[in-house]
């Protein structure tokens, strides 16, 4: 009985810790890769007045460009196999969707900034 009691509570604990988000933020490097149709890392956290960067390690173009609802606009224009984008600025807090220039809202990510 009190094995049955234990895997319970056990099931229960697994059922009620939250799945994704909330754990730990990644910091945002200087340098986003974009390799294989995604964002590395996808999501991230950096600081206002930080400064980021795009590159596409792919083989086809590929870029970044903010949704409308983000605190601040940026756009890097599709860039080529290689290529690396003019630095964004992000000075304003906020969460900073993302989607490709040339693949849209099915390659995506957010940048949040504090």
């Amino acid at each position: 009985m009190k094995a049955w009691l234990l895997l319970g509570l056990a099931l229960l604990g697994v059922a009620c810790t939250p799945q994704g988000g909330g754990g730990t933020q990644t910091p945002c490097p200087a340098v986003i890769d974009i390799p294989s149709f995604s964002y590395n890392p996808s999501d991230c956290t950096a600081t206002a007045g930080s400064k980021v960067r795009f590159k596409n390690s792919d083989d086809v173009p590929h870029g970044a460009v903010t949704k409308a609802s983000a605190p601040g606009a940026f756009d890097t224009g599709n860039l080529a196999s290689g290529a690396t984008s003019a630095e964004i600025a992000l000075e304003v807090p906020g969460t900073y969707e993302h989607i490709c220039t040339a693949h849209g809202s099915s390659m995506g990510g957010q940048i949040i900034v504090k």
